[in-house]
């Protein structure tokens, strides 16, 4: 997020007594200093941030549609990117304009402007750069390959990414794009090696990453400092009671100091403390219900005691009840109507933000990012190959996670080896790191 630095203002307060007729001021000054006029005017320009498209980025479109916020003590009558005024609906608070890109670097300068004339030329600012997405962005050093799912780090603004081909954890640094290995075969060392890491999520109280490993049935602790690994749970720690096979997906629910594994055709309760393995619901615990045919990826609904899990060989979202393990469909090909419907949904995640999962399908005719109501079902296309444009279309997207403080979302394509950028209402896409 690239934004101006803010520097609060000073407010001041007067109280008018009114005395034989006259009117008195006693200066009661919260900023300090002595009594005088009953305020400061406001001689500061508005701050304002880019929230789309990302501090740099790349795109093969000839314009680039620029969305942000501002602020200001008083009212703000102007938001501009490159001398082009801005469109608002609530007075700036936020704001959105189209500006043409040259072929190479563009920068972006945001200028605001409120009614006291006080007037900032360089608001916030970014560089997006007209290219082709097959170049490689912002340089070719550590490339992925197929990244696969993928976790927001906030507080050390990047995302790590599961790399499956590289056997590696890396990460991208949210500002710049530039990649690092966090660990891999090497990094820091050969142990407890990284094998098809298929799902990753975040510790962040112990500064770890927890890792999924399809090929050796294993989950990994990563340490985020050293890149050192170390075995939460696999078929031999602490037994081999319950074992694990090729894990697809990983949820979180640390704060019950244990995680949630889908393992094919199994949800698993993971302890953290021993590895211990517990089996939630399967095809046959319980019984009844709706079936799994080919799940991939889970997400916690702590609020309502379920997960929600995305099915790819049965073209399904569905809700497991974490107590009883009950499944059953919450939207397929046919429920509740036959628009937007699924191909092979592969990751999803809930958007609390605007009640809303928002699914990963990455068939190779229609990949696209649909949300999906969690009571009804309702599906509806947020970004694919034509909508809303056919600008950094997706081509193979795998995982998703969504930044909520700039409304964008983050997603893995393994076909473009990149980490497309998708702003979380309109769906248009630029490429921050392949």
């Amino acid at each position: 997020m690239i934004s101006s630095t803010h520097i609060r203002k000073k407010q001041c307060y007067s109280l008018a007594v009114a005395v034989l007729g006259l009117t008195s001021i006693l200066g009661l000054q919260s900023c300090g200093g002595s009594s005088g006029s009953s305020t400061e005017p406001d001689v500061e320009a508005p701050t304002a941030t880019i929230t789309f498209p990302t501090a740099v980025s790349l795109t093969e479109g000839a314009s680039v549609t620029v969305h942000g916020t501002s602020s200001d003590a008083s009212i703000i009558t102007s938001v501009t990117v490159n001398d082009i005024s801005a469109v608002t609906t609530d007075n700036y608070l936020t704001w959105k304009v189209s500006v043409p890109l040259v072929s190479g670097e563009n920068s972006l300068r945001v200028k605001t402007t409120d009614e006291h004339s006080n007037a900032n030329n360089l608001a916030a600012q970014a560089v997006v750069t007209r290219g082709l997405t097959t170049d490689d962005f912002p340089d070719s050093v550590t490339p992925l390959s197929t990244p696969v799912k993928l976790v927001l780090d906030s507080d050390n603004n990047r995302v790590l990414i599961a790399d499956r081909l590289l056997d590696a954890i890396v990460a991208v640094d949210l500002n710049t794009g530039v990649r690092t290995i966090i660990s891999d075969s090497t990094t820091p060392d050969a142990n407890n090696r990284l094998i098809e890491p298929s799902g990753i999520i975040l510790d962040k109280v112990n500064n770890r990453a927890l890792v999924a490993e399809a090929n050796s049935s294993t989950i990994l602790a990563v340490d985020l400092a050293s890149g050192s690994r170390t075995v939460i749970s696999s078929n031999t720690l602490p037994d081999s009671t319950n074992p694990l096979g090729a894990m697809t997906g990983i949820s979180q629910d640390i704060d019950n100091n244990h995680i949630l594994v889908l393992d094919y055709l199994t949800i698993f309760r993971v302890a953290l403390d021993n590895g211990a393995r517990t089996i939630i619901s399967s095809n046959a615990t319980p019984s009844s219900g709706d079936v799994f045919e080919g799940p991939f990826n889970l997400v916690l609904d702590k609020t309502n005691n379920q997960v929600f899990v995305a099915d790819y060989d049965k073209n399904a979202i569905l809700n497991v009840n974490l107590t009883t393990g009950l499944r059953s469909i919450v939207s397929d090909l046919t429920f509740p109507n036959a628009s937007n419907y699924f191909y092979n949904p592969s990751d999803l995640i809930l958007d609390n933000d605007i009640n809303r999962l928002l699914v990963v399908d990455n068939d190779l005719s229609t990949p696209a990012i649909i949300s999906v109501h969690p009571e009804t079902g309702i599906r509806t296309v947020l970004s694919n190959s034509s909508y809303p444009d056919t600008v950094n279309a997706l081509i193979v997207p795998h995982g998703i996670v969504k930044d909520s403080l700039n409304n964008r979302l983050y997603v893995t394509d393994e076909d473009l080896q990149a980490l497309v950028v998708i702003e979380a209402t309109t769906g248009e896409r630029v490429i921050l790191s392949k």
